[in-house]
C-alpha cells in the first residue's frame, strides 16, 4: 500500500547494526513513530512524533531502557513556520533543555522564507540559514 513497514541501519563499514519495526506514517508519507532494534531483537529506541498535517509539532523518544531520551515541541506561526522550539535531551543521568526562537528575515515572491536566524536562550543569534528556490512552470 506504499507505506513504510520496516527498515535497516548500517554502520560506516556497511554492516547492519539495527533494524526498524512498527513504523507509522501519516497522510503525507512522514514516518512519525516506530521502534529501532539491536540486531539481537532488543529495543534500542522508540519515537513518537505529532504533526499538524505536514508540520512537526512535538515528539518524544526513548532509549533502550525505556527512559525518555528526547522530548520537544515547536510553536508555529500562521504560515506553519517554526517560531519557537523547546527540546530536552538526556544522556546518562544529566538532562539539557534548550529553547530556540526563529526570526524570518526575508521571503521570496511565492511567500517562502529565504533567510532565517536562530536565537538561543540568551537572545543571541546562533545560526543563520539562507536558502534559494528554483520554480519551474509546466
Amino acid at each position: 500500500d506504499g507505506k513504510y513497514t520496516g527498515g535497516k541501519s548500517y554502520d560506516s563499514t556497511g554492516k547492519q547494526d539495527s533494524y526498524y519495526t512498527d513504523l507509522a506514517t501519516n497522510e503525507y508519507g512522514i514516518v512519525y513513530a516506530g521502534k529501532q532494534h539491536f540486531i539481537d531483537g532488543r529495543i534500542k529506541s522508540t519515537w513518537d512524533n505529532k504533526f499538524d498535517g505536514p508540520i512537526y509539532m512535538s515528539g518524544t523518544g526513548t532509549d533502550s531502557t525505556g527512559k525518555v531520551s528526547y522530548s520537544g515541541s515547536v510553536k508555529v506561526d500562521d504560515k506553519g513556520n517554526a517560531i519557537e522550539e523547546v527540546s530536552t535531551t538526556r544522556e546518562k543521568d544529566s538532562t539539557k533543555t534548550e529553547k530556540m526562537t526563529y526570526k524570518y528575515d526575508s521571503f521570496d515572491d511565492a511567500g517562502n522564507w529565504t533567510q532565517r536566524t536562530t536565537y538561543n536562550e540568551k537572545a543571541k543569534p546562533s545560526k543563520i540559514i539562507k536558502r534559494t528556490f528554483t520554480y519551474y512552470k509546466d
